[in-house]
């Protein structure tokens, strides 16, 4: 008999998942939950954890598709405050739970059941839609402090899982399951460290960063000199001043300054990772980025390439550098 304390809902909640990936479960026992997770915020980490252990549960078999679709909503919504689902990002703390208790591992098992299961094309879009949104709320929030940490925690159990589900036909051949995982690739990016010369993925071990900007990254010390004499010197921050700006890269100063200390050592971690994010879509897009020159007849430098991070995977365009400025929409992300 499960134990659970009857004066805490979260606690019956979590029970009664538990109970139901035992005992088996019915529709109306879905909703009963769903209602208790939507409608009264009854999410804590016994919750999520219930929730994932379940989805594991459904998905090692031959589910039906309703237990698909309970699992794939209810991760979408756990990562969100109650008020904060339709408005705001979501919450740092709980998506980083999620993702150690497994979330994007759950998020790969699921992807692998659309990808072999026929079921009917409305259920089959409320599925995707589904994954989809759960995969953009942890890329929205990957950044931030904890879940960088969980993403680095879970990345090389992430990415055997992934390179399995490539292997799979079913999944490959579905374009709608080539676009999840090009997702859970854009999360893993955005997560990584990686040399600004060569582009290579680097482990905690192997990072060799510039001691003035703390930004650029690199596999040895050979390529931080040749990048130093190759730029860097005249770009990195701890040679940066106030009579250089508008000529080499500095500081991005944000619109709104930060009101406290923590809120400071946040964006500066942002800022850094914003770095790197660029330099690894930029070297990655490489020919992308010289083909739209191409197109353009303008040479690369006299080119302003943008990258909107908030797409997941993101988006790169190369536009030139006097029509950039002068649209009065310009956004520089």
């Amino acid at each position: 008999m499960l134990q659970y304390d009857s004066n805490c809902s979260t606690s019956y909640v979590a029970g009664l998942i538990q109970q139901l990936k035992i005992s088996g479960w019915r529709e109306t026992d879905l909703t009963t939950v769903s209602i208790f997770v939507v409608q009264a915020d009854c999410i804590d980490k016994g919750v999520t954890t219930a929730i994932i252990d379940f989805g594991f549960a459904v998905t090692s078999e031959t589910a039906n598709d309703a237990a698909l679709r309970f699992v794939a909503n209810m991760s979408s919504i756990m990562v969100h405050h109650r008020n904060d689902f339709f408005l705001r990002q979501p919450s740092d703390t709980r998506t980083a739970f999620a993702i150690r208790a497994g979330l994007i591992t759950l998020c790969l098992n699921l992807i692998n059941s659309y990808g072999g299961n026929i079921l009917p094309i409305g259920k089959a879009n409320e599925l995707f839609q589904s994954i989809q949104r759960i995969l953009g709320n942890v890329y929205s929030v990957s950044l931030q402090t904890k879940t960088a940490k969980a993403i680095a925690s879970q990345r090389l159990h992430i990415k055997q899982k992934l390179l399995h589900s490539e292997d799979n036909k079913d999944v490959v051949s579905n374009a709608n399951c080539r676009k999840l995982l090009g997702m859970v690739t854009a999360i893993l990016n955005l997560n990584g460290s990686y040399c600004c010369r060569c582009n290579k993925s680097l482990s905690k071990t192997e990072v060799k960063e510039c001691n003035g900007c703390h930004q650029m990254t690199y596999c040895s010390r050979a390529f931080q000199k040749e990048d130093w004499l190759n730029g860097h010197e005249k770009a990195c921050c701890k040679s940066y001043t106030d009579n250089q700006s508008g000529k080499f890269q500095g500081r991005v100063w944000p619109r709104v300054l930060p009101e406290s200390e923590r809120a400071t050592a946040l964006l500066k971690d942002l800022e850094i990772n914003l770095t790197m994010v660029q330099l690894k879509v930029c070297l990655d897009n490489m020919e992308l980025i010289l083909g739209q020159t191409n197109s353009l007849d303008t040479p690369l430098y006299d080119c302003v390439v943008q990258f909107d991070l908030r797409a997941c995977p993101p988006v790169v365009a190369a536009i030139k550098y006097t029509n950039y400025f002068a649209r009065s929409d310009t956004r520089r992300i």
